[in-house]
């Protein structure tokens, strides 16, 4: 049986649960001043934005700013800066019930999958998880997809199949992502009826009715999208429409490595090699496989879900696999409880899993390597040195028309820090710009321009926290 005794559930929700809980609504409050970062100016910023200037009189997007998603989050982030006002506190704040949300399908999750003692390392790989944690502090919808991806996985593995209806439907008004992985749960369970249950005929699709609303609304706003504007996820026109040419196979073969190395980074290295050791393991103990096979099953689908994403030029961020890291989680401690190791050993090897977890927020790479900056805490400084480098420009007297910058600091303060100020800086061009402001944050800077501005140009001044620095160059 999946569920969980009456005992370990107590412990599990008395030991973690409420803990967890706190913990979540006081990382929020932490941060709740914490500037728009990354992609979330788009998402939590921009198109709010756009729904309070036109008053919701539309519900798709411009074609400048709309990436093909349903445009919900948006939506409700602007219905929360209607109700208490445009600021970064109360858009931090609103994403406290998602957050809680996944919080509370994590705590049982765990205490159904594994009961006891090893349970609250799988509740604190989930919780931990570094890019999650990241964009717990951002304004992001993928708190949202998290949340019910949760909420499915759970309805899954309870036989709540309200849950599983109810939680699939909402991934699928979250993003196009959202869609791709109700498409993956509805996989892995007509392959877990088919291959693992043994079920013939009809019954391999017993799952489906749980899944209809949801395919009867990606139909619905995927053709309504197609009609009203002639494109699905880009458009050529679309800043983003770069990331979505297709690459020669060389390229196929640098987004394979690039996949692996997304998969690992920031501290999912350890979970990933203790879970790839125990599909080994697990094979020559009947009990132990059994019990972990339809969680391997589960991996390998959501393993598929992301490799569409090897066939386009820029689509590999790291919270794109945020489904897949939950699922690596909960794969390997589910088979680390089932296999014949004592309960302490066990504990330990989750224990490493997890401190290695944490210790992602502190991964490094040398200046010119692109990291991403939003699946991990070391970001945060960022916010904190830029005000310190403005404050500097504004002391020199300088105009920001007069100096070239890169994302994500090419939006005005009126969207990332939701002020007055408008003022934008230009983006960069070394070959005319007399300044250039500088962060190891802005990817974009290529390893050329960066050689040149170290060797070549002047520095003004430069602030530094942590793996986070800004610099002021002069020609």
């Amino acid at each position: 049986m999946l569920r969980a005794q009456q005992r370990d559930k107590f412990e599990l929700a008395r030991r973690a649960g409420i803990p967890a809980l706190i913990f979540m609504i006081n990382l929020v409050l932490l941060i709740r001043q914490e500037p728009y970062f990354w992609d979330t100016i788009q998402f939590g910023s921009l198109h709010p934005e756009y729904f309070i200037r036109t008053d919701f009189s539309s519900m798709l997007l411009p074609d400048e700013i709309d990436s093909g998603h349903p445009p919900f989050f948006g939506l409700y982030i602007a219905a929360m800066w209607n109700t208490f006002g445009r600021s970064l506190a109360v858009s931090h704040l609103s994403l406290i019930p998602f957050l809680l949300i996944f919080t509370i399908f994590a705590v049982r999750l765990s205490q159904l999958l594994v009961p006891g003692r090893v349970g609250v390392w799988l509740l604190a790989l989930i919780l931990l998880d570094t890019t999650f944690l990241a964009q717990a502090t951002l304004v992001s919808p993928d708190i949202w997809l998290c949340a019910f991806f949760m909420m499915s996985l759970y309805g899954i593995f309870a036989h709540r199949r309200h849950l599983v209806l109810l939680g699939s439907l909402l991934l699928s008004m979250v993003s196009l992502r959202g869609m791709m992985v109700v498409a993956g749960l509805i996989s892995f369970e007509v392959l877990r009826d088919l291959l693992i249950d043994r079920k013939k005929g009809f019954q391999i699709f017993a799952a489906l009715p749980s899944y209809v609303l949801s395919i009867l609304f990606i139909i619905a706003f995927l053709t309504t999208h197609y009609l009203t504007k002639g494109w699905i996820g880009y458009h050529p026109d679309s800043p983003w429409a770069p990331s979505f040419q297709w690459v020669s196979p060389a390229g196929f073969l640098k987004n394979t490595l690039l996949w692996a190395w997304r998969v690992v980074d920031f501290g999912h290295l350890f979970i990933v090699v203790l879970t790839m050791l125990l599909w080994f393991l697990a094979r020559s103990h009947p009990l132990a496989w059994r019990r972990a096979k339809p969680f391997f099953l589960l991996l390998l689908v959501m393993i598929m879900v992301t490799l569409p994403l090897l066939l386009y030029q820029n689509l590999l961020a790291h919270r794109y696999f945020l489904p897949l890291y939950f699922t690596f989680a909960i794969t390997g401690i589910v088979t680390l409880n089932e296999m014949p190791f004592r309960k302490m050993r066990a504990s330990i090897l989750a224990m490493i899993c997890t401190i290695g977890m944490l210790s992602g927020h502190v991964w490094n790479y040398p200046i010119g390597v692109s990291r991403g900056w939003d699946a991990s805490l070391a970001y945060l400084p960022y916010g904190n040195l830029m005000t310190d480098a403005k404050n500097y420009i504004d002391y020199l007297g300088l105009p920001y028309s007069m100096i070239g910058t890169a994302f994500p600091n090419l939006r005005s303060e009126y969207f990332t820090h939701l002020t007055d100020n408008r003022r934008i800086f230009k983006e960069k061009d070394l070959g005319t710009d007399r300044y250039i402001l500088y962060s190891n944050v802005m990817n974009e800077f290529s390893n050329e321009e960066i050689q040149t501005l170290y060797s070549n140009w002047q520095v003004l001044n430069m602030w530094k926290k942590g793996a986070v620095e800004v610099i002021l160059f002069k020609r």
